[in-house]
């Protein structure tokens, strides 16, 4: 048997589908940390301390 490519080996791990959700979830915790650590709804520059963190914290590419 011969050994699988590199994108055999993508297909056969779900195309990577586990670490993007994984990224999504954690990139969705760091934006509410950052959101409710700013203040939360009370504070209307919370949103975007939100994405400041989640940006900063997300998973490498």
């Amino acid at each position: 048997m011969e050994p699988l490519n590199q994108n055999e080996l993508f297909v056969l791990s779900g195309g990577g589908f586990a670490y993007d959700v994984g990224c999504g979830l954690r990139y969705a915790g760091n934006f509410l940390a950052g959101y409710f650590s700013s203040g939360g709804p009370s504070n209307p520059n919370s949103i975007a301390m939100g994405v400041i963190v989640a940006e900063a914290k997300k998973c490498p590419s």
